[in-house]
């Protein structure tokens, strides 16, 4: 395995999903790219609220949020080549994209269950339908010891 990419978004699901990929770096000696994708809601775009203090400071917390998630796994990533990535979109294209040369796709599950994945909608669900790498679901709750 050379590339897994996981998706961070500074939730403890996404911690765990961080803690599994860098298990599975280890074992395989792979490169993991930590990803992180914001993007200002659609919503206030319609309340005409947007200006380019409100994108740089969602970009901002994007990037602490990846920072934050990388110092709580930090003893897992000894030795590891650990790259990352904060982008504007949608956090599902964002890490479809980036999947694309990946042998594997780590991410979180927020465990909204049926009803809220229908309203909310799921990046969990939107990469195992469009990634081309395998992709792997790190469940809501689901304990991962680095």
């Amino acid at each position: 395995m050379n590339v897994i990419v996981v998706g961070v978004d500074g939730s403890d699901h996404s911690l765990a999903a961080l803690r599994y990929a860098l298990s599975l770096a280890r074992d395989g000696d792979a490169v993991v790219r930590v990803v992180t994708a914001w993007h200002v809601p659609s919503l206030t775009y319609a309340a005409g609220v947007v200006t380019g203090d409100l994108a740089a400071e969602l970009e901002e917390a994007a990037t602490q949020a990846q920072e934050d998630a990388l110092t709580a796994a930090a003893s897992a990533t000894d030795g590891l080549t650990v790259q990352r990535s904060v982008q504007e979109g949608d956090a599902g294209h964002v890490l479809v994209a980036e999947s694309e040369s990946a042998d594997m796709l780590v991410v979180g599950s927020h465990g909204h269950g049926e009803i809220g994945e229908l309203v909310l909608g799921s990046a969990s669900h939107y990469c195992c339908r469009h990634a081309r790498c395998p992709v792997v679901v790190i469940p809501h709750g689901a304990l991962v010891v680095s």
